[in-house]
């Protein structure tokens, strides 16, 4: 499945939403449970899909954190990363079933 990016708007907007705060909230992104990371972002800002556009997350605002770059690895590396992985494998192991089911 092919990556898809936020659109400029939708980034600006994200931005606005922040006030240039990182948006990354709780034990997703390595902190505790309700507490936001709130760093400024004036130093980088990454736009993190809430739910991975990997595993059926979409483009929307909605679904769009402005965060910043160490909260945004964290997520990647032990949530996303994980996740899109065992979808991928899931989606090999269907189209696998799929071909031989087929062949009767």
């Amino acid at each position: 499945m092919a990556r898809t990016e936020f659109s400029k708007s939708t980034k600006r907007a994200a931005l606005e939403r922040s006030n240039m705060r990182c948006e990354a909230v709780g034990r997703i992104y390595g902190l505790e449970d309700g507490i936001r990371c709130n760093v400024s972002l004036s130093k980088g800002v990454e736009f993190d899909h809430i739910t991975a556009d990997a595993i059926g997350g979409d483009n929307s605002l909605e679904n769009c954190s402005a965060v910043c770059t160490k909260c945004h690895r964290f997520k990647s590396t032990k949530n996303d990363t994980p996740k899109a992985a065992k979808a991928k494998v899931r989606l090999s192991c269907v189209r696998l079933i799929m071909k031989y089911a087929y062949r009767a």
